[in-house]
């Protein structure tokens, strides 16, 4: 969410969180959802928001939809890659995504180059050789070996993983 890595090559100006988060802050966010250990309750959370100190996390969701012209949609299809691979790796066999699903999540990438640019980042974070990590590079390429950089549909979603 907060590497502006995964824009190189597309016009953005990373001085400003609009598509992604500064680390400073979003660690700042992350803190104040945890008190003592804990995951803060839902109506702590509610008082978060009507504090306003969760406005950047709110203002990054608000109308958010595939076919616009900012790129945090093609962050979150980068963001759900990996979270399919983590759960892959680590959860439960029914919640297991095969290939299949993995090329449909990258179909719903309005912008193939922060694909590409999700996989040359694999290998920095010391990913890329496993398993998982090569699922993603296989549904990037295979996206790019299609020609598409297209923008979905205005019904298209996130597959729930």
């Amino acid at each position: 969410m907060t590497d502006v890595a995964l824009f190189d090559g597309v016009p953005y100006d990373n001085a400003y969180q609009t598509d992604h988060f500064f680390s400073d802050s979003f660690r700042q966010y992350c803190d104040g959802c945890v008190k003592e250990g804990e995951f803060i309750s839902y109506d702590q959370l509610r008082q978060l928001v009507a504090d306003r100190m969760l406005d950047p996390i709110v203002e990054f969701f608000v109308s958010l939809r595939p076919s616009e012209d900012r790129l945090r949609w093609d962050r979150l299809v980068s963001l759900h890659l990996l979270l399919m691979a983590f759960v892959n790796s680590f959860g439960y066999k029914p919640q297991y995504s095969s290939q299949e699903q993995s090329d449909e999540v990258t179909g719903q990438a309005r912008r193939s180059n922060i694909l590409q640019n999700l996989t040359d980042w694999l290998p920095r974070h010391g990913l890329g050789d496993d398993k998982e990590s090569q699922r993603i590079i296989k549904a990037c390429r295979h996206l790019n070996s299609r020609g598409q950089s297209r923008r979905p549909p205005e019904a298209a979603t996130l597959r729930k993983t």
